[in-house]
């Protein structure tokens, strides 16, 4: 029994082979078996797609699939900060997406490169959203990257930290619950590998808000930590000009396009956001 998924380009299949341990043969059978389970929990009829990506983020072990799929839903109701009042027409979202805090870009540096994201945390302080918000949005982003984006589910995820024009208030709310409650999210719930953090335009004190995010990580993602300063020349040698927006010294369109993109999407996304809710 085939069930469809999207297929991969070879690249990606590779990488997906390769690092993941996907064997095709394999794929229908734990469908099956990953959605018979999720309807015993009471979570409706997920998409192919969305348990195919809980799949690849586990290396293709069932279990692991199942603990993170549980503990998702489970974070779902005692991290309520993240995880309600996601509608995208909602004020507050609207806004958070008016502003462009969190922007995957368009392309990725190669064809079986990770999906690039920036964080832009000035407009967070300058319109004095939460930290809190930036991560729920963020999440709401990459819920959708997962249903549509095989380099974000196969090769996984590079983030730009900009902390142009940001202030020692934002920095204060990365308190080591907040960055215990997000990482758990992100290592334990979400199917998401992060590959690179890179921050940039850094202010007095991030180094102090980095140790606090350390604390939370394996010895393997605290190496892939990068405080770049100034020096857009490191970001280059991971983020190459032509993927960048221009106010990044790249060539790919503008803030302001991605910023649109990224609104039209989330809202063409309100259904799905708010049914998730509805079976939290």
């Amino acid at each position: 029994m085939k069930m469809k998924t999207r297929v991969l380009s070879p690249a990606l299949r590779k990488v997906a082979k390769n690092e993941l341990g996907e064997d095709l043969e394999k794929i229908a059978a734990d469908l099956i078996v990953l959605r018979a389970w999720v309807q015993e929990l009471g979570q409706g009829q997920p998409s192919n797609q969305w348990l195919i990506g809980f799949l690849r983020g586990s290396k293709h072990n069932v279990e692991k699939a199942k603990s993170k799929l549980e503990k998702y839903y489970s974070l779902k109701v005692s991290i309520p900060e993240f995880y309600t009042n996601r509608d995208p027409m909602d004020p507050k979202i609207q806004a958070l997406l008016e502003h462009g805090i969190y922007l995957p870009l368009r392309k990725c540096a190669r064809e079986d490169s990770p999906r690039p994201a920036i964080i832009r945390a000035g407009p967070l302080y300058k319109h004095q959203h939460a930290v809190a918000d930036l991560i729920k949005i963020s999440f709401m982003i990459a819920e959708i990257l997962l249903l549509e984006d095989d380099n974000f589910t196969v090769a996984g995820k590079d983030i730009l930290v900009d902390m142009q024009e940001t202030g020692f208030g934002l920095l204060s709310q990365w308190t080591p619950s907040i960055a215990m409650k997000s990482m758990t999210c992100v290592e334990k719930a979400l199917p998401i590998r992060l590959k690179h953090i890179q921050l940039i335009n850094s202010p007095r004190g991030i180094m102090a808000a980095v140790a606090i995010l350390k604390m939370f990580l394996g010895s393997k993602m605290r190496k892939r930590i990068q405080v770049c300063g100034s020096n857009y020349e490191d970001v280059y040698e991971n983020l190459p000009k032509s993927i960048l927006p221009e106010e990044y010294g790249g060539t790919d369109g503008s803030v302001q396009e991605l910023i649109d993109y990224w609104k039209n999407k989330v809202e063409s996304y309100r259904d799905w956001f708010l049914h998730q809710e509805r079976t939290s």
